[in-house]
């Protein structure tokens, strides 16, 4: 099953290629005409579309059974879907072409391969094309919420807000297949950004910002001056550090993880900010010990002093009592 499934994208990559190439370098679309529908009209209609839905029989094929695209852009169409399930194997891919009426769609095949049989390495291929063109035209009407395309042997059921269409039989008749519209990353949901923790111009500036030890870490009065920072030398830089630094850590992880990470991200502040403390008041003692180092030494040059002094004394009056002797 494995080798057939990569058999099949295979074949479906280069088919879609193909397709879009002949798309992206024909020379003539047709969209750009004066008695074209409405704007909006054109808008649910155009556009690049997933298949979601095949139905063969009785049966309802869904992803990943099945998969297919179907996409109208600028005068050009190109259809390619693929099954393959217990009552055989079907791979189609096609190219053509499409224009507007006032409120009419006209479209048509240039070429397509179809590939049937009962299982991807029992097929026969079909290829089937025109030149010209043989075109098939709609008649469009709008009915409530729906967008009808109705032409002699197929009709199309545009649901608008649903962003679906139901191919079927022309007269109501059963369902072909079903598409929904593929969102493309311009026209997203802005509601799907403010439900994240992180909306995406902050993502986008965060994401670029990055954290330089010698221009952050180090205090620029430090760099200038040349002289050794520690922690502790300012309180208040050392906690603007911590938080600068703790702050970056999980800005880019996934939104699942982040009331973990920002836990991380505070107590790695915390933990930052208590050894900045630690370390500041640690200098304050060495300094006040410097301080009475120098005060007990001066203390002690008094004492020698003295000493010397009591010692010079004692010596001139052994002396004079010497003498008194003789």
């Amino acid at each position: 099953m494995s080798n057939n499934r990569g058999t099949r994208a295979r074949r479906s990559a280069v088919l879609s290629t193909i397709c879009m190439v002949v798309i992206a370098f024909h020379h003539e679309p047709l969209a750009a005409q004066d008695d074209a529908p409405p704007a909006d009209v054109r808008a649910v209609i155009e556009g690049t579309w997933e298949l979601i839905e095949w139905h063969v029989g009785d049966v309802v094929l869904r992803p990943p059974e099945m998969e297919g695209r179907w996409m109208v852009h600028d005068g050009l169409v190109m259809a390619t879907r693929h099954r393959n399930g217990p009552d055989g194997f079907e791979s189609t891919a096609g190219y053509g072409e499409y224009r507007w009426g006032a409120m009419t769609w006209t479209y048509g095949y240039e070429r397509s391969e179809d590939l049937r049989g009962p299982s991807p390495d029992e097929v026969t291929l079909a290829v089937t094309g025109s030149n010209p063109i043989r075109m098939r035209t709609f008649r469009i009407s709008r009915q409530d919420d729906m967008l009808v395309l109705e032409g002699e042997t197929l009709r199309w059921e545009y649901d608008v807000p649903g962003r679906t269409f139901a191919l079927k039989m022309a007269g109501g008749g059963r369902t072909i297949r079903k598409y929904a519209k593929v969102r493309s990353p311009e026209s997203r949901d802005p509601a799907a950004d403010l439900a994240s923790p992180f909306p995406d111009p902050v993502v986008a500036d965060a994401r670029h910002t990055f954290i330089d030890s010698d221009t952050i870490l180090v205090p620029e009065s430090h760099r200038r001056s040349g002289t050794t920072w520690r922690p502790g030398d300012d309180l208040l830089t050392s906690l603007f550090i911590a938080a600068t630094a703790a702050s970056h850590i999980s800005i880019e992880l996934p939104n699942a993880v982040s009331a973990a990470a920002w836990f991380i991200v505070a107590l790695f502040g915390a933990m930052g900010a208590l050894l900045a403390v630690i370390a500041y008041f640690l200098r304050r003692e060495l300094k006040s010990n410097d301080e009475a180092h120098k005060v007990l030494g001066t203390d002690i040059k008094e004492v020698r002093t003295d000493v010397k002094k009591l010692l010079e004394g004692q010596g001139r009056i052994e002396g004079a009592l010497n003498i008194g002797r003789r």
